[in-house]
């Protein structure tokens, strides 16, 4: 009678084990999806903000490669209005030379 007792009292203790271990193995799995779910949503954060940074930089690239453009451009109607200028001082001169023959003969 005690020998079946303890067998029965083992058969529970058995039993209860085995649905502890089915219990911890359903969280156990329950951990790995949600796992691989974070992992997914970081990967897909991390690509997002990848190409937002390439897009950044495409758009400074672009900003710099305009600026360039317009400071050459700027620099190059400088030049032309100085040799404009230095064209149009050179006339005054020459003008104010004829004048002054002009006027002193």
């Amino acid at each position: 009678m005690f020998f079946n007792q303890h067998n029965d009292t083992k058969n529970k203790e058995i039993i209860t084990l085995k649905n502890q271990v089915q219990i911890l193995q359903k969280e156990i799995e329950d951990i790995k999806i949600f796992n691989e779910k974070n992992i997914t949503n970081f990967m897909s954060s991390l690509d997002s903000q990848i190409i937002q940074l390439r897009d950044r930089e495409i758009f400074t690239l672009n900003q710099m490669k305009t600026t360039e453009d317009k400071f050459k451009a700027f620099k190059g109607e400088k030049e032309r209005v100085i040799m404009l200028l230095r064209d149009e001082i050179k006339n005054l001169k020459k003008n104010n030379e004829a004048l002054s023959k002009a006027t002193h003969h």
